[in-house]
């Protein structure tokens, strides 16, 4: 990850809860989290923000964290769009029917989450 990329990210969450970003690559979240919003943007356009099994579970920990204070939490996106979906490229390559099963399952867990969270959620969509 090249500097211009820190200084972005650090930019982007100056003042706000910090997670972790792996130095191997992008994080595929940003999180930020402030008097009672947390903040979650999909970070990965250059596949178009694609719910891989790896995204669905990243989300699954943003979205998991317990902060009693929380009032809101807000869904954004990197890049033109917001999500395309199932990462296709992801289910084509993988063999075998455990890993659709894994991902299908995952993003059911996080879609019931998304309902039954006890504060609102946001998705803060482009056009």
């Amino acid at each position: 990850m090249g500097s211009k990329t820190v200084n972005l990210v650090t930019r982007t969450l100056a003042g706000h809860q910090n997670y972790s970003i792996d130095a191997k690559s992008e994080p595929l979240t940003l999180v930020s989290e402030k008097d009672g919003i947390r903040t979650i943007c999909l970070n990965n356009p250059k596949k178009r923000n694609a719910l891989s099994l790896e995204m669905l579970n990243q989300l699954w920990q943003d979205l998991s964290k317990d902060n009693k204070s929380l009032r809101v939490v807000i869904l954004s996106a990197t890049g033109p769009v917001f999500s395309a979906g199932h990462d296709l490229t992801e289910l084509r390559k993988e063999d075998g029917r455990h890993h659709h099963e894994e991902v299908f399952r995952r993003c059911t867990h996080v879609m019931t989450l998304l309902q039954e969270m006890s504060v609102p959620v946001i998705a803060q969509v482009k056009g």
